[in-house]
C-alpha cells in the first residue's frame, strides 16, 4: 500500500503524516464486512459541539465545524450530517478532528449494544 502525503500548510509535518496514514487505512476494504472503511459513519450525541460554543477559535455551522488556529486562520474543518438525535460523521472526516479534541469527541460517540459504531 502506498502512503499519500498530505500537505496541509496549517498542520505540522507529523500531523500531515498521521492524517495520510489514517486516510490510507480508510481507503481500503474491511475484510470482515466487505465495505469500504471510509464510507462508514460514526454517530455522536449533538452535545459534542457544546464545548465549543462561545469559543473564538471554533466556528459551528449547520453541517460543519471549523477549528481555527490562534491567529484566526483555518486549522481544519469537519463536515457532519445533523439529524434530530445525532451528528453523523464519515470516518474519513473524523481524521480531521484535531488530535487534541478526539478524546472529547469519543466521549460522545453513540455505539450499538454490541459496542459497534452506530
Amino acid at each position: 500500500m502506498t502512503t499519500r502525503k498530505m500537505k496541509f500548510e496549517w498542520l505540522s509535518p507529523k500531523e500531515n503524516d498521521k492524517i495520510s496514514h489514517e486516510l490510507d487505512y480508510l481507503d481500503s476494504v474491511d475484510p470482515i464486512t466487505g465495505h469500504w472503511r471510509d464510507t462508514q459513519w460514526m454517530s455522536f450525541k449533538p452535545q459534542v459541539v457544546d464545548k465549543y460554543r462561545n469559543n473564538n477559535l471554533v466556528e459551528i455551522a449547520v453541517n460543519h465545524i471549523n477549528f481555527l488556529n490562534k491567529d484566526g486562520g483555518l486549522e481544519c474543518s469537519v463536515c457532519y450530517r445533523p439529524t434530530k438525535r445525532k451528528l453523523m460523521v464519515q470516518a474519513r472526516e473524523f481524521c480531521f478532528v484535531p488530535e487534541k479534541e478526539r478524546t472529547h469527541w469519543l466521549h460522545f460517540i453513540i455505539r450499538d449494544i454490541n459496542g459497534k459504531f452506530k
